[in-house]
């Protein structure tokens, strides 16, 4: 197998055992962040990996957060919701009041089998 693809990521961590040990970081590295910057934390309502009540942990001490959660969509929200796109672009255009209109109105997709009713 090659370098390249699936196998790079399983060669790197080989490669890079043993030999890039250096100083442990401070305890203050584990801590979460405080900060008034305006931040923006997006979550999607299936997301396994960020998920809102992470983001809503995360914002604890950050005091101009915003935190939306996008209904139906997983861990890729940007690029899955033109709701979030929207966030985005607003949050960048004026971080202090994003507009976050569309988020309410957002409902997952309805799921059906073959066999329901």
């Amino acid at each position: 197998m090659t370098r390249d693809g699936v196998d790079g990521w399983a060669y790197f961590n080989e490669d890079c055992r043993g030999g890039l040990e250096g100083p442990r970081c401070p305890a203050s590295m584990h801590q979460p962040v405080a900060s008034s910057i305006p931040t923006l934390l997006i979550s999607g309502s299936f997301d396994t990996l960020t998920s809102l009540a992470g983001a809503k942990a995360a914002a604890a001490k950050l005091s101009n957060a915003t935190i939306i959660g996008i209904a139906g969509v997983g861990h890729a929200v940007s690029s899955q919701s033109p709701c979030a796109q929207a966030v985005v672009v607003s949050f960048l255009a004026d971080p202090a009041a994003p507009d976050t209109s569309c988020v309410g109105a957002l409902k997952p997709a309805s799921f059906t089998s073959a066999g329901s009713p």
